[in-house]
């Protein structure tokens, strides 16, 4: 039957249908439920690595001298977003009190399109986010709830932060004058909500390299049996 003549149910039929292939759905976006991608998950799994790290060694310091020791050899630093300018840079304010400081967002993190779309990324980052800068690069976005856990580190080893830094901006578009409860209210489901998203990234980034591990090691087996010599056949 000629093309043009074909009805599209027609044509739509003769189409095989995708099966889902059960456990394979991964990490998805929080705001369109579709599968992330190898981009999506990579800058999920490399933002909650600098986080880490960098909570890991604020959990580790003895006194505040130690910490800012620390922080120093590894080049890391915090800074509070006051700008998206776009182009893959924010504004920050870091936590020396330095001000209006551009700060380019590492490649690994990096989203591609409008950033506005992606806000339910785990590493969005957005204007009052804190975020961790690795070597003059916004290297991971700080939940509100880590965020809590630095500060509640720094209080307690009187380590020196600008007022406010913490403060997250209010409903009504402000600030609060008084910082002092700014992370204290309950943000278990956003932790939750984080803490699997974080999850679901890693685990699909292990289950994608244990599978390249797989097919390299079967490629390699089979290579071995065609090399092998037949002792008999000779």
């Amino acid at each position: 039957m000629p093309t043009h003549t074909q009805s599209k149910s027609t044509d739509t039929a003769s189409k095989p249908k995708k099966i889902p292939v059960a456990g394979g759905a991964g990490a998805r976006s929080q705001a369109t439920g579709r599968p992330l991608g190898k981009a999506g998950i990579r800058g999920i799994d490399k933002n909650a690595t600098a986080v880490d790290n960098y909570l890991r060694i604020c959990s580790a310091a003895s006194a505040e001298t130690t910490l800012a020791d620390s922080l120093r050899r590894e080049y890391l630093m915090l800074g509070r977003v006051t700008r998206t300018v776009g182009g893959g840079h924010v504004r920050v304010q870091l936590l020396d009190g330095t001000t209006d400081v551009s700060v380019p967002i590492g490649g690994s993190i990096k989203m591609k399109g409008r950033a506005a779309t992606k806000t339910d990324r785990v590493n969005c980052m957005c204007q009052d986010d804190i975020v961790v800068i690795r070597g003059g690069q916004a290297a991971g976005k700080v939940s509100a709830s880590t965020a809590g856990e630095i500060r509640s580190i720094f209080d307690e080893l009187s380590f020196r932060y600008p007022k406010g830094f913490f403060t997250a901006t209010g409903s009504a578009g402000g600030e609060a004058e008084d910082d002092e409860f700014a992370y204290e209210w309950d943000r278990s489901d956003q932790a939750a909500r984080e803490t699997a998203a974080i999850a679901a990234a890693r685990a699909e980034a292990a289950r994608k390299s244990a599978m390249r591990a797989g097919g390299a090691a079967v490629e390699a087996e089979a290579e071995a049996e065609e090399d092998a010599v037949d002792i008999e056949a000779i």
